[in-house]
């Protein structure tokens, strides 16, 4: 990545993983490594605004004063609950097409805009939240209406999802290509298992665009009135899709260490394929608006 890759690949691009035995292209692997550095970085920073949190909630510290530990709050939910979660999941989407598949990942510039995009609507929502002021409130992870949050907030949480959405395209793509050559050989069961996490994905991605969007238009006087159960109810599509996607994630992974890495093999592949799809029409049934 960024010329700094100690990898030596063929003229198309390729390399074998050395681990795994995939092949693997520079296209995709640049923005695994990419969406995966940066959601680990997330990670660590939402950690230590979950000390100072800590420290404050410890009265015998008191880290913080009450404006600043809401201001916090809202920081460390930001980065543990939406950075770390779907930077992470992109990569993981990367590693179940492309490299499991051993293709190139198409429309890779699709996968640097989506980044880019990311970055700059989760830098301005960051921003806002830092630097709000009152009337504005601080944000949480719920930014419910009609509490107002700042505009520039909505602004850019509707831009760091929208950039989610352009970044998934690339493997849907990828997918596509792979069934137009091959279109009786069964998708590998990790790749169906990242692209039931994708379809979930797009659920909760789209949800949470329909939601914050007009908030953002109440925020900056467009909007008059914004019903907040309505609100309440299309907020907690990518409020709960968030974590529906990172468990489905999480057991695509555990296919994919167990099985690809450890070479263990799979007691029924049908049984799991089903459950996936159990998963993606049912999985909504055990998630209740908050």
């Amino acid at each position: 990545m960024f010329g700094l890759s100690t990898f030596e690949y063929d003229d198309d691009g390729f390399r074998e993983c050395g681990v795994t035995g995939l092949t693997i292209h520079k296209s995709a692997e640049d923005l695994v490594k990419l969406f995966g550095l940066t959601a680990i970085v997330s990670l660590a920073v939402g950690g230590v605004f979950a000390i100072t949190v800590a420290m404050t909630r410890w009265e015998a510290v008191g880290f913080l004063d009450p404006g600043q530990y809401y201001r916090f709050t809202s920081l460390h939910a930001w980065f543990m609950i939406l950075f770390w979660m779907v930077f992470m999941e992109i990569a993981i989407l990367y590693v179940g097409g492309p490299f499991v598949l051993g293709r190139r990942l198409s429309v890779p510039k699709l996968g640097w805009a989506g980044y880019a995009i990311m970055l700059g609507g989760g830098a301005l929502a960051v921003y806002s939240i830092a630097t709000y002021e009152l009337p504005n409130q601080a944000p949480f992870y719920t930014s419910y209406v009609p509490l107002p949050s700042p505009a520039p907030y909505f602004a850019g949480a509707v831009l760091f999802l929208l950039g989610a959405l352009v970044a998934a395209v690339p493997f849907f793509v990828t997918l596509w290509h792979e069934k137009r050559e091959h279109p009786t050989e069964t998708l590998p069961l990790i790749t169906f298992g990242a692209f039931v996490t994708a379809v979930i994905a797009l659920e909760a991605l789209v949800g949470g665009i329909t939601a914050l969007t007009p908030a953002f238009l109440w925020r900056i006087g467009f909007l008059e009135h914004l019903d907040a159960a309505w609100y309440r109810q299309m907020f907690w599509t990518i409020g709960h899709g968030s974590q529906q996607i990172n468990l489905l994630a999480m057991i695509t992974v555990w296919y994919f260490m167990t099985h690809v890495i450890g070479g263990a093999e799979v007691a029924s592949e049908k049984v799991s394929r089903v459950a996936f799809v159990l998963y993606l029409f049912f999985i909504n049934l055990g998630a209740p608006t908050t």
